[in-house]
């Protein structure tokens, strides 16, 4: 082979491997891309879903000054993993959580109480990116700790 046929076989190679570089540089740009657009998807609904529960909470301790409609629909939107024993009324159609009924009314406060803290824990896992599980709970086991 003469001089010529070298450089130009060499720059064949080169130009075979730029493109595998860039095609590989192309598929983990994607997958960050899927990656951060799965986590503002989550974060979002852990936003949506604070805010419900933020406002169903508020409108438990005015006792009376709720909208059922809405306070309903808000109770749905946020789920019977959450909030299983209002939702089970709700199911039911039993607006006796927003009475005057203290055990009633102090076990949907506990209710609303925890569910807030954990979808709070769990914006606050996602923002200081600890890996979660599948099921958007607790960081994994043995996840690194946040710098």
């Amino acid at each position: 082979m003469h001089t010529a046929e070298w450089i130009q076989t060499i720059a064949i190679i080169v130009a075979v491997a730029a493109s595998l570089v860039s095609l590989i540089i192309a598929h983990q740009d994607r997958r960050n891309t899927q990656d951060i657009a799965t986590k503002d998807r989550r974060f979002n609904h852990l936003q949506t879903q604070l805010e419900y529960l933020v406002t169903i909470r508020d409108n438990l301790k005015s006792r009376g000054g709720h909208d059922g409609f809405f306070d309903t629909a808000r109770i749905r939107a946020v789920g019977p993993e959450l909030l299983p024993k209002i939702w089970n009324r709700q199911i039911r159609n039993d607006d006796s959580f927003f009475t005057d009924t203290t055990n009633i009314f102090i076990e949907a406060n506990t209710e609303l109480g925890q569910a807030t803290a954990t979808v709070t824990t769990q914006i606050n896992n996602l923002t200081n990116h600890q890996p979660t599980d599948p099921a958007g709970g607790d960081p994994l086991p043995g996840a690194p700790s946040p710098l």
